[in-house]
């Protein structure tokens, strides 16, 4: 396989939202319906330059999920070069060996790039104690979050944000119901590791990336909104102010 930055990021896309499927029905790809854009402007030409072939998003109405189902020989195959395996993957998907053990920096954003946008998520807090009125009332401060349930892919993606000189920390949440999965929960946070991510990183998913944007802009970004919300705002239609 020669690796490039569109396969590094697929795989991490994949390992975030993928499902390969075992009856050999091919890959199965989807993710909420504020995610359409996402899939329709990244996702999909992504692929489409992979398979040099034209792709249709689809609306998944059992699963509430926009996204594709692709049966391709050389996308399956792909995946297994990678690694990953057919059926449910979420306590055993890891970071490709190709790309954990490259040399280069941008395959490893790449993934991670992928990754965050699929099962990563970006907040901003407040500090109800802190004096400042401001910081007290809106959310300000940073939080980029990963969850799973593989420890594989908590251990891995943790030592990739340290090679970046992000400070990572991982919190490992113990399910009081046994049918439940141990999470390992991944989060960096502040300003500074923020626009380290921004730059070196960054968001390709534009649901994530207005609330960013709404940071940058207004210096916070309300909690609970959707993405037209968001799309509102940044269009000057919407104040953020009066969503307090």
């Amino acid at each position: 396989m020669i690796l490039t930055q569109d396969l590094a990021e697929f795989a991490g896309i994949h390992a975030g939202d993928g499902h390969l499927r075992k009856d050999g029905r091919g890959l199965e790809l989807s993710g909420g319906y504020d995610e359409k854009e996402y899939y329709d402007e990244i996702i999909i030409p992504i692929l489409e330059k992979l398979i040099n072939r034209k792709i249709k998003g689809r609306i998944f109405p059992s699963k509430g999920t926009y996204g594709i189902n692709l049966n391709h020989k050389f996308i399956n195959n792909l995946l297994e070069e990678f690694g990953f395996p057919k059926g449910n993957k979420s306590k055993v998907v890891e970071i490709p060996s190709i790309i954990l053990n490259s040399n280069e920096d941008i395959f490893k954003r790449a993934f991670l790039r992928g990754l965050f946008d699929t099962d990563g998520s970006l907040s901003f807090d407040r500090k109800s104690r802190n004096t400042n009125p401001f910081k007290k009332k809106y959310h300000f401060y940073p939080r980029i979050l990963l969850t799973t349930i593989s420890r594989k892919m908590a251990e891995q993606v943790k030592k990739l944000c340290f090679q970046e000189g992000l400070n990572c920390s991982m919190y490992v949440s113990i399910p009081k119901i046994k049918t439940e999965s141990t999470k390992y929960k991944l989060q960096i946070l502040g300003k500074s590791a923020l626009d380290y991510w921004m730059e070196h990183i960054g968001f390709n998913n534009p649901s994530k990336r207005s609330r960013f944007e709404i940071w940058a802009k207004f210096g916070f970004c309300p909690p609970n909104t959707t993405y037209e919300q968001r799309r509102k705002i940044l269009k000057g239609e919407l104040n953020p102010y009066e969503l307090y």
